[in-house]
């Protein structure tokens, strides 16, 4: 399978009025209280991964946050993913984001402001919520609210998605893909063995790709 797997599937769509399901995932990541938030201007960029460091595989994952496909792996495949490879330590993935327009560009800064510990259940809810925020004509708005659901109140959200570091920090990350990868695409995935050489394949994930992005629904 090439390192740039293409779906046909469209994101799960989600109203502002907020899903029981959506905000019951939410619930379970408490709100660290406002004293331990750094303050905007500290925020750096931080790698964020699911799994052991010491995995013999590492999966990258290039994602755009308005990428209907990108949804559709987080929804269908991930959670197998996990359950399969990431928590049995057979590998560890690691997301980077790889924006495809300037509403991505928003939720990826924003989501970098998140502790780590609700880095992927905010990403979750964002493209969960996907239909409601990436395709309107206030996407930044749309995006405060999901913020809120994490425990980021609206100031502290707009300034994060405003934040001029993360912004080239993401825009680097992806001339970097684009350079050594040659990405055009998302989802793409890229796959390095624990020597830290690139494998051209991981077959337990493209099994399961196959295997599990299979919804009719989903075409």
């Amino acid at each position: 399978m090439r390192l740039a797997v293409l779906f046909v599937a469209a994101a799960v769509a989600l109203g502002f009025v907020v899903s029981p399901v959506l905000a019951q995932r939410m619930a379970l990541v408490a709100p660290t209280p406002p004293a331990a938030e750094k303050p905007a201007d500290e925020i750096v960029w931080e790698e964020r991964s699911l799994g052991d460091d010491a995995a013999p595989v590492t999966i990258y994952e290039y994602a755009s946050m308005t990428c209907g496909h990108c949804a559709a792996f987080h929804e269908l495949v991930l959670p197998h993913v996990k359950s399969e490879l990431i928590d049995t330590g057979k590998a560890r993935l690691v997301y980077r984001d790889f924006p495809l327009n300037a509403a991505a560009v928003k939720a990826a800064t924003l989501a970098r402001c998140m502790p780590a510990g609700r880095f992927f259940p905010f990403i979750t809810s964002v493209y969960q919520a996907q239909q409601s925020w990436a395709h309107g004509e206030d996407a930044e708005g749309g995006l405060v609210k999901l913020a809120a659901l994490a425990g980021l109140d609206e100031t502290r959200a707009r300034a994060c998605m405003n934040h001029e570091a993360l912004e080239l920090k993401t825009i680097e990350l992806v001339r970097e893909a684009q350079m050594k990868y040659r990405l055009s695409s998302t989802p793409s995935f890229v796959f390095y063995d624990d020597k830290g050489v690139q494998m051209k394949d991981y077959k337990p994930f493209t099994d399961l790709m196959e295997k599990h992005f299979k919804d009719p629904h989903k075409h």
